[in-house]
């Protein structure tokens, strides 16, 4: 059985294959079978692309989901699929990943050897991997998760009480992360999902004025929660956007991909 290393990016419109907007598809070697843009037919959302960085205009002479099908069907039939959060990455693929044979979710393997989830790029890290591209392009992500995946293999299985210990450790080490946070200021930690409002305004694009406002509030000492229902987005966006406005230290969002735990 051929191990597959899988990782999409989508456009957050929809979800499924119509979604899809570049894919990338490794094998056990680290050598690149499908490394591909897909054009979705409809605009990828601004949030989408603030994190993948692709654009419409990137997808707009790509194949189509109903063009690539053919060859990542072949490609997956009867193979090993891996990837970090599998689940989705398998219900992107849809109806192309209907002959599976076998699937492995790097999350839960994370969970299963350290006792706990990781990020990919956390994960990657530990792992000793290093980048062969920007964070959540398709193939650097494969690539990474290629990494991952052989580095937990190698870990001995953990029983239950041996997890629980080291879940109990990594939390032991957020809250440490978080007291440091929280001493240089007391909003630099996350916010309770169910303290937040809806983010109606999610994916919605970044203006000079509403930077600007940003900016300033923060600035002024708002807080979190209040700034929340006046943007109405998500904490995630909220915070990378004070980050790239170079009003917070990357190390310093409690969101970010450069914190570790």
């Amino acid at each position: 059985m051929r191990t597959l290393y899988v990782d999409t990016e989508t456009s957050g419109v929809g979800q499924g294959p119509g979604a899809l907007v570049e894919i990338a598809v490794i094998d056990s070697s680290g050598d690149v079978l499908m490394d591909q843009l897909v054009n979705p037919m409809h605009p990828i959302t601004p949030f989408c692309t603030r994190i993948h960085g692709i654009t419409d205009e990137m997808v707009t002479h790509a194949p189509t989901w109903d063009e690539i099908r053919p060859a990542l069907t072949d490609l997956l039939r009867g193979s090993h699929f891996v990837a970090h959060n599998a689940a989705f990455d398998r219900g992107v693929v849809g109806e192309a990943g209907a002959e599976i044979a076998q699937s492995t979710c790097t999350v839960q393997l994370c969970r299963e050897k350290l006792g706990y989830p990781l990020k990919l790029s956390l994960a990657a890290s530990r792992a000793g991997h290093v980048a062969a591209g920007p964070w959540h392009r398709a193939a650097a992500d494969a690539l990474a998760c290629r990494t991952v995946h052989l580095w937990l293999n190698e870990l001995p299985e953990l029983d239950a009480a041996a997890r629980r210990a080291s879940r109990a450790a990594y939390k032991a080490e957020k809250k440490a992360v978080e007291d440091v946070l929280r001493a240089i200021d007391p909003r630099l930690v996350k916010v309770r999902p169910d303290r937040c409002p809806v983010p109606l305004m999610r994916g919605q694009p970044w203006t000079a004025e509403l930077d600007q406002r940003l900016a300033a509030l923060w600035r002024k000492g708002t807080g979190v929660r209040e700034i929340l229902s006046l943007f109405l987005r998500t904490p995630t966006s909220i915070f990378t956007r004070l980050e790239y406005l170079e009003v917070i230290k990357p190390e310093h969002n409690p969101y970010g991909s450069r914190r570790e735990p």
